[in-house]
C-alpha cells in the first residue's frame, strides 16, 4: 500500500464521529476551551433529525452534474464511490484548496482582477456525522502534488498543507500569513506560509469564537475575501498581514444554519454573501471505506501536477512575482455581460459575479485551459443559478428575540411544508426546544397580522400569501 493509500485509509475509522479539531502540525491555536465548546458540543448532540429539503426542492438543489470539470471533478467521481462523503463536497474542497494556493498566480483576464479563492459552508443533515470526512480526504490527497519534486508548492517547515483545522483568535490565524519566527532555526529563515484555507468541522466553532466580545476574527475573515492586506493595531498588539491568500471552508446543517449566532450583523456586514453555500446528502453506507488504488490515483495526480509546474514559482516566503492572466474568447466576454446585466439585485444573487469570476479561473486551471470559452462561461453561470436557488431556500433566521425568531420559523416551514397541523407545525419548528409559551405566542402574532390562517376543513394552519 502506498502512503497516499495508507493516509487515506487511517480516515475511514475516524470517519464515524469525525468530530476532532485538532492537527498537531499546525501552530495556530486549535484547542475550544468550555464553557463555548460544551455548549457546541450539546448544541449539535441535541439538533433534531434534520432535512435538507422537501423531495421536490432536492431535485432542484442538486449539484449540476454536468459542471463537474476538470481533474477535480475526476478526484470527486473516484472518492465518491470509495467513501461516504457527497460527490459534490469531495469536488468543492478540492477546489478551494487548490484555489488558495494558485491564487495571484492564476486568474481570468476581467478587468476587475478577482483571484480564485472561496469561502465555502457545506449544508448537509444534522444526523450525518461524517462532514468534514471530504476535506480530509482533500487534504491528504493534494499533500504529494504540492511536495512535488524539483517545484514544490509548500514547503514550510512542519506545516503539512495549507489547511488549519480551526484557530481561536485573529492572531491565531495571523501565525500562518505573517513570519512565524519559531522555525526559523528548522528551514533557516522565518516561515512566511502566506497562504491557509481555515477549516472548521462545525461552522457554529467558527461563529462561538468570532462572537468572543473584542474579537476580530471575523472581521479579519471578512476583509480577507476581497483582500490580501489585513491591519488590526492596538495598543498591546499589532497584527499586520501582507500579501495573505485567505479560504475557508466549514459545514454545518439546515436546523443550525437557520439559528446561525448574530445572524443580523452577519448579514449587515455583507459576510454570508461572500460564502458559496453546497448542499449535500447520501444515502451510500461503506462499513469498511478502502482508499483507491494507486493506478486509480497517478493519472488524476500527474495531471494536477503538470498544471501546477506551468505556473509561476512561489518564492520562499510563499509569494510569486509574476500571474497567468488567462483570457475571455469574445463569445464568452459577451455571454458574461449579458448575464449580468440581466442580474436582479436580490440578497440572493448578492456577489454571485465575484464567485462567477473565482470559478472561471479555477475551472479553467483545473482542467488545463488556456482560454476561457463560452462553455466554460455557461458551466459557470449553472452553477451560479444553482448558488441562488441554495441561497433562496436557506435563509438564516433574522429575528432578535425568541418570539421572532420562532415566528419566522413558523413561515419557514409552511412554505415548504404546505399545510401542517399543530402537532407537525410544532415538530417542524421544534418548538419543544424552544419553549411552548414562545410557540403559542409566535404563531397567535401571526394569526392577528394575517399572515398564517388555520384553516376550518382540516384544522391544518397555512400562510395566507398560499391562498
Amino acid at each position: 500500500m502506498t502512503q497516499m493509500e495508507n493516509e487515506i485509509q487511517e480516515l475511514a475509522p475516524s470517519s464515524a464521529s469525525d468530530g476532532g479539531t485538532s492537527d498537531p502540525k499546525s501552530h495556530a491555536p486549535l484547542s475550544l476551551e468550555p464553557p463555548i465548546d460544551e455548549m457546541i458540543e450539546a448544541d449539535v448532540a441535541h439538533a433534531p433529525p434534520g432535512r435538507l429539503a422537501t423531495s421536490v426542492e432536492a431535485s432542484m438543489l442538486a449539484f449540476p452534474e454536468s459542471r463537474y470539470l476538470g481533474a477535480a471533478a475526476k478526484f470527486a467521481d473516484l472518492f465518491s464511490r470509495h467513501f461516504e462523503s457527497p460527490k459534490v463536497f469531495l469536488y468543492i474542497d478540492l477546489l478551494a484548496i487548490i484555489g488558495v494556493m494558485i491564487s495571484g498566480r492564476f486568474r481570468a483576464d476581467i478587468d476587475l482582477p478577482v483571484q480564485p479563492r472561496l469561502y465555502v459552508l457545506k449544508i448537509a443533515q444534522s444526523a450525518w456525522k461524517r462532514k468534514s470526512t471530504s476535506t480530509k480526504l482533500a487534504d491528504k490527497f493534494i499533500r504529494p502534488i504540492l511536495r512535488q519534486k524539483g517545484n514544490p508548492q509548500w514547503r514550510y517547515a512542519d506545516y503539512e498543507s495549507p489547511v488549519i483545522y480551526g484557530v481561536g483568535s485573529a492572531e491565531g490565524l495571523g501565525t500562518r500569513l505573517v513570519a512565524d519566527t519559531e522555525n526559523t532555526g528548522t528551514i533557516g529563515m522565518p516561515v512566511t506560509t502566506r497562504r491557509a484555507v481555515l477549516m472548521y468541522d462545525e461552522f457554529r466553532r467558527f461563529e462561538a469564537k468570532s462572537s468572543i466580545d473584542g474579537s476580530a476574527l471575523r472581521p479579519m475573515v471578512n476583509e480577507l475575501f476581497e483582500s490580501n492586506q489585513y491591519e488590526n493595531l492596538t495598543k498591546n498588539t499589532s497584527l499586520r498581514i501582507h500579501d495573505g491568500h485567505l479560504g475557508f471552508l466549514s459545514n454545518t446543517t439546515e436546523e443550525t444554519y437557520r439559528d446561525l449566532l448574530a445572524s443580523g450583523e452577519s448579514i449587515d456586514l455583507g459576510f454570508l454573501n461572500r460564502f458559496f453555500l453546497v448542499v449535500g446528502n447520501t444515502d451510500r453506507r461503506i462499513a469498511q471505506p478502502k482508499a483507491p488504488s494507486e493506478s486509480e490515483l497517478a493519472p488524476i495526480r500527474t495531471e494536477l501536477e503538470k498544471y501546477f509546474a506551468d505556473l509561476p514559482p512561489l518564492n520562499e516566503d510563499g509569494s510569486a512575482n509574476n500571474e497567468i492572466v488567462i483570457p475571455l474568447t469574445p463569445a464568452a466576454v459577451s455571454r458574461w455581460e449579458r448575464w449580468y446585466q440581466d442580474l436582479e439585485e436580490t440578497p440572493e444573487t448578492a456577489r454571485l459575479d465575484s464567485l462567477g469570476m473565482r470559478l472561471m479561473g479555477l475551472l479553467a486551471f483545473t482542467s488545463g485551459r488556456k482560454e476561457i470559452d463560452e462553455d466554460l462561461v455557461d458551466a459557470v453561470l449553472n452553477i451560479l443559478e444553482y448558488q441562488r436557488r441554495v441561497r433562496t431556500t436557506y435563509r438564516p433566521n433574522t429575528g432578535e428575540n425568541p418570539t421572532a425568531r420562532m415566528e419566522q420559523k413558523i413561515k419557514f416551514e409552511l412554505s415548504k411544508q404546505g399545510h401542517l397541523s399543530e402537532r407537525d407545525l410544532r415538530r417542524y419548528t421544534n418548538a419543544d426546544r424552544s419553549g411552548i409559551k414562545i410557540f403559542v405566542s409566535a404563531k397567535n402574532s401571526l394569526i392577528n397580522a394575517g399572515e398564517i390562517r388555520l384553516r376550518k376543513e382540516d384544522k391544518k394552519f397555512e400562510l395566507v400569501d398560499s391562498l
